[in-house]
């Protein structure tokens, strides 16, 4: 049985937008590799380490790939101004 002690993934509350932003990839990569573990843990538990090791194989390229994406939205300085984007009145 999966370990049940990890705190489940939290999403920051955003307005519902057609793109993928930093945030939503990060909870969804988050979510993924939390899925994975706790089948892995079922897995392990079963005695199928085979699978499992694929299992934790994948959460961990998951796990690297959302340390990218924190990269990336830390140093993308448009990335939140593009979403709060207020246009300026037009100058008279």
């Amino acid at each position: 049985m999966a370990d049940d002690s990890t705190p489940a993934v939290v999403r920051e509350v955003e307005e519902d937008h057609d793109l993928l932003t930093y945030n939503e990839a990060g909870a969804r990569l988050a979510e993924e590799v939390q899925r994975l573990d706790g089948e892995a843990a079922d897995l392990e538990a079963a005695g199928d380490t085979t699978q499992a090791g694929a299992l934790r194989a994948r959460a961990a390229a998951l796990r690297e790939a959302a340390t990218r994406n924190g990269r990336l939205a830390a140093n993308d300085a448009n990335a939140r101004g593009f979403l709060e984007y207020r246009p300026t009145p037009p100058q008279s």
